[in-house]
């Protein structure tokens, strides 16, 4: 498999992931008071910039071309785990 096919793969991956996050960001933050919106605003900024410098790392190692798809899956997965993440507050917070 050529590295423009993986990376088609992995950005149709992202796609879904991210929209899974984005939904349940969106929802979890209708169940949150003012502060607690703006505190899950900034955990996920700060988690944004975390995920960024550790996935931007195998771009530094690699820096081939496997460098790329490594790169992407890395977004995937981190972003995949935060998804997760915040779906388990907003359960919480259904069943409260």
């Amino acid at each position: 498999m050529s590295t423009a096919a993986m990376n088609s793969c992995i950005v149709r991956e992202r796609v879904i992931w991210d929209n899974i996050l984005n939904e349940t960001y969106r929802n979890l933050g209708k169940k949150l008071d003012q502060k607690q919106q703006a505190k899950l605003r900034d955990m996920q900024r700060a988690w944004i910039a975390s995920r960024d410098a550790a996935c931007q790392f195998y771009w530094d190692y690699y820096q081939g071309t496997i460098a790329s798809p490594m790169a992407a899956a890395c977004v995937n997965k981190e972003t995949a785990r935060r998804a997760l993440f915040l779906l388990g507050f907003l359960l919480e917070a259904d069943n409260k």
